[in-house]
């Protein structure tokens, strides 16, 4: 694995203007998840190109890592409610 420059609170408030400092991160584990057409297509395909380029340096980029705890805040607004399914 390629160490990222930055720790994943400065990468998430640098790439997603996102400060996670001493809040609960919500994330699929085995990025298992799904996202609407209707979201994808919220942000400008500039933005995902951004974040496509930590990723096109190294097979396996720790930034891929950190995509992985945020995909949910990637496709949804802050404001969003995450919607959770839990087993039963």
């Amino acid at each position: 694995m390629r160490k990222a420059s930055h720790s994943f609170i400065e990468w998430s408030k640098n790439a997603l203007q996102i400060d996670f400092q001493g809040r609960v991160i919500f994330f699929a584990p085995g990025a298992i998840f799904s996202v609407s057409k209707e979201l994808i297509h919220k942000k400008p395909i500039s933005f995902y190109k951004y974040l496509l380029s930590f990723l096109e340096d190294h097979i396996d980029p720790e930034e891929g890592h950190y995509f992985e705890r945020t995909w949910a805040y990637i496709f949804c607004d802050m404001n969003t409610k995450i919607g959770i399914i839990q087993d039963s």
